[in-house]
C-alpha cells in the first residue's frame, strides 16, 4: 500500500482513494474495499479485516498497473 502511494506521487498521480464495504452477519463480517487510483477503480478480494480488504484492492490496482507499463 506505501509503495503504491510512494508510486503514485512519482508518477503525478493522485494518492490511492480507498472505500470498504462491510457485508455478512455481526458475527462473521466480510470486507471488499475499492481503490481509486489514476482514474480507475479497482474492487479486491472479500476480507475477514478492513486492512486486509484494502490490500487486497491494492494488489489489483498494482498488478493492473504494472500490466499497462
Amino acid at each position: 500500500q506505501e509503495h503504491m502511494q510512494e508510486t503514485a506521487q512519482k508518477a503525478g498521480i493522485k494518492l490511492p482513494v480507498y472505500s470498504v464495504e462491510r457485508y455478512g452477519p455481526g458475527h462473521m463480517p466480510a470486507f471488499v474495499s475499492t481503490v481509486e487510483l489514476a482514474g480507475m477503480s479497482f474492487a479486491g478480494e472479500p476480507a475477514k479485516s478492513k486492512k486486509q480488504a484494502e490490500k487486497n484492492a491494492a494488489m489489483v490496482a498494482w498488478a493492473s498497473l504494472k500490466q499497462r507499463e
